[in-house]
């Protein structure tokens, strides 16, 4: 159980418990109440978790949920729990935040379970299929397949991460109309160019792609014009056998391209081959779900299981439908591979497919209305300087996923298509995809990761390793008011007495300022978020606890104003850039700062490792407890920087060792 987990589990128990007090007290009555539910609120401001308990048992309880949710939050027992307050809003909404001993198990969870953590057991793991993209292998991919492959493969990793056996499919239909036309059209331009164009009649039906012209042009490198020697068959048989496994190929290549592999590349074909699309269809007509037409079409009385309209699953020529071959398909995932649940990913023109599907396979006695899962997927608009794009800048023809790639970053496409759910019609700003600026919500995503790999390498080339989280101490996260700082800075100088190691450093409120408002004359002053000027005092020879403390009798000096970075949050400050008086004051070592009063702090002794190391390691926990999307990241680094902050000095100005 994560930590996530632990804190949902932890308020279930509370409200749960109190509950059963309040009801021992006669504040409550006794009555069939529904489970506790907890979520985690879209507005941070109220809370970390909330529960909705109090409205839930409104009517079971016949009172109102507000005096339902004062009666329990009086009756919470918090002590050994992971919150700190539980707060009433609204109609009955109770509002739970977490407390530092939560912060810390999370940092320690985080640690202990390294490249698993967020991985959840589930109750009942299952077998799970995905089936994605499949698109026909006669052309390139089109918007439509580059927005599904994100939206299964990210669906896969999900199932995946919550303890379920996930196979990424691919089905590849080669068998059927398409790919006898596929094979016509790459003949045709075969022998236009081996010919000339006027030598065949190019039919409009054929596949009219520069991608076909392009497959004639290596049959005609590789064979010249001995194809036109060979039988009809026989070239057709060749053209296919070269073309088909050509453009696969290329899907593949492409997709991986695009980050995504399959475990499985499965062939319609093969069910024919194996007799096994004869076979379903048999069956079907044992169980009495079929009949035949006088022209000896075969039928599937899909009307008997709520659909419009019948189905045909044999044409009166003898060959069977893609239908007929789809109702195989599927039996093979669930009958013959044995999946529990199979998750397909389809363009939303294929609505009217998912019925008839769920039916044949009930009709088959595999309950498809139930274990066959089909995500529709809306239509994808690419925008590119406030207008529609259709056409490749490169090709002129229409936008293909090896296009959009060639376009965009991999990272910038997946994170678009990702960010809109697949019911909702999407609008795909080019032009934003590429911006670095905040307007763009994934540069802010990979421009965390990148500060935070900084982090770590910096760490590393300076001999700092990640701390062994039993034993650091993570009290040092909190003060007199519940946080505090670590500043490190440079040692050695005249002032430097050997064998000191702590310098005691603080950081006094010279002036108030509005920002950017810092005088002429003061730039010894750093403007820090809140409006607020400040500068560094330092300390070389005063090592003892009071030395900063109220009624200090040391001198302080100031040497230099904090510096304030262009992007906060990650990057430490490097006080070595400052005054050459620096090492005229002896600042020797790295201490722990913590507000004693307004504006003012002193140190509390603490070992260097102790504080460069806890910073490093929530940072670390910022990155891997909330970075599974923008607005998680943002809110994860913001709480991991609540128990680094204070009135006046932000985490972006304490300066690590590495330094």
């Amino acid at each position: 159980m994560n930590a996530y987990e632990i804190a949902r589990a932890e308020a279930t128990r509370v409200v749960e418990a109190a509950y059963r007090k309040a009801v021992a007290a006669g504040e409550l009555p006794e009555g069939t109440i529904p489970p506790v539910a907890v979520e985690a609120p879209k507005d941070s401001s109220n809370g970390d978790w909330a529960s909705t308990f109090a409205m839930q048992c409104a009517k079971p309880l016949h009172m109102a949920p507000r005096k339902i949710a004062e009666s329990i939050v009086a009756n919470l027992d918090l002590e050994g729990s992971c919150f700190d307050t539980v707060t009433i809003a609204g109609p009955g909404f109770m509002n739970f935040t977490l407390n530092q001993g939560w912060y810390e198990q999370a940092v320690r969870g985080v640690f202990a379970m390294g490249e698993n953590y967020g991985r959840t057991e589930s109750k009942k793991p299952e077998k799970v299929m995905v089936e994605f993209v499949s698109a026909n292998p006669t052309g390139p991919m089109h918007m439509g397949n580059a927005r599904g492959g994100v939206l299964g493969d990210c669906l896969s990793s999900v199932l995946d991460w919550s303890g379920n056996d996930v196979t990424r499919e691919f089905y590849i239909n080669d068998a059927g109309n398409q790919v006898d036309k596929f094979a016509h059209s790459v003949e045709g331009r075969y022998i236009q160019e081996i010919r000339g164009e006027d030598a065949i009649e190019f039919d409009a039906s054929w596949y009219q792609g520069d991608d076909i012209k392009a497959l004639a042009h290596d049959l005609v490198e590789q064979y010249g014009d001995s194809l036109l020697e060979k039988t009809p068959e026989e070239r057709f048989a060749i053209i296919e056998g070269y073309g088909l496994p050509t453009n696969i190929a290329r899907m593949e290549r492409d997709l991986k391209r695009y980050k995504i592999n399959y475990d499985v590349w499965f062939r319609e074909s093969t069910l024919h081959e194996s007799g096994y699309v004869k076979e379903t269809i048999d069956m079907l007509t044992a169980k009495g779900a079929t009949y035949e037409t006088e022209d000896g079409a075969l039928w599937l009385r899909s009307t008997d299981f709520g659909c419009d309209k019948d189905d045909v699953l044999r044409r009166a020529n003898g060959f069977y439908t893609y239908f007929a071959a789809d109702i195989a398909y599927h039996r093979n995932k669930f009958e013959k591979r044995g999946f529990d649940r199979v998750i397909n990913i389809w363009g939303a023109d294929h609505h009217g497919h998912v019925k008839r599907l769920q039916c044949a396979l009930d009709a088959l006695g595999l309950d498809g209305s139930h274990r066959l899962e089909i995500v529709l997927m809306q239509l994808v608009r690419m925008m590119q300087g406030g207008e529609v794009v259709r056409m490749s800048k490169r090709t002129g023809k229409s936008l293909t996923l090896t296009d959009l790639l060639d376009e965009i970053p991999v990272d910038a496409a997946r994170f678009f298509f990702n960010s809109r759910a697949a019911e909702t019609q999407m609008e795909f700003d080019l032009d934003l995809a590429i911006k670095q600026d905040s307007d763009n919500p994934l540069y802010y995503v990979q421009y965390a990761h990148a500060r935070i790999c900084s982090v770590l390498k910096n760490a590393q080339e300076s001999g700092i390793a990640l701390p062994d989280t039993g034993k650091t101490d993570l009290s040092v996260l909190i003060g007199a008011d519940g946080r505090q700082l670590g500043l490190c800075v440079p040692g050695g100088g005249p002032g430097h007495v050997p064998g000191v190691d702590l310098a005691e450093v603080a950081f006094g409120i010279h002036k108030r300022r509005q920002q950017g408002a810092v005088a002429p004359g003061e730039a010894h002053h750093g403007v820090v978020d809140g409006g607020v000027a400040v500068g560094v005092e330092a300390h070389g020879l005063a090592h003892d606890v009071g030395g900063l403390g109220p009624g200090s009798r040391q001198q302080t000096h100031l040497v230099h104003g904090v510096q304030q970075l262009a992007v906060g949050g990650l990057e430490p400050v490097d006080l070595r850039n400052g005054p050459g008086d620096n090492d005229a004051h002896g600042v020797g070592h790295v201490v722990g700062l913590q507000r004693v009063g307004d504006g003012l702090f002193h140190h509390r002794r603490v070992k260097a490792d102790d504080v460069g190391r806890v910073y490093l390691m929530l940072v670390v926990v910022g990155f891997f407890l909330f970075g599974h999307g923008y607005d998680s990241l943002s809110r994860g680094l913001k709480i991991c920087s609540r128990y680094f902050s204070a009135v006046s000095v932000r985490p972006r100005y304490a300066c690590c060792r590495w330094l």
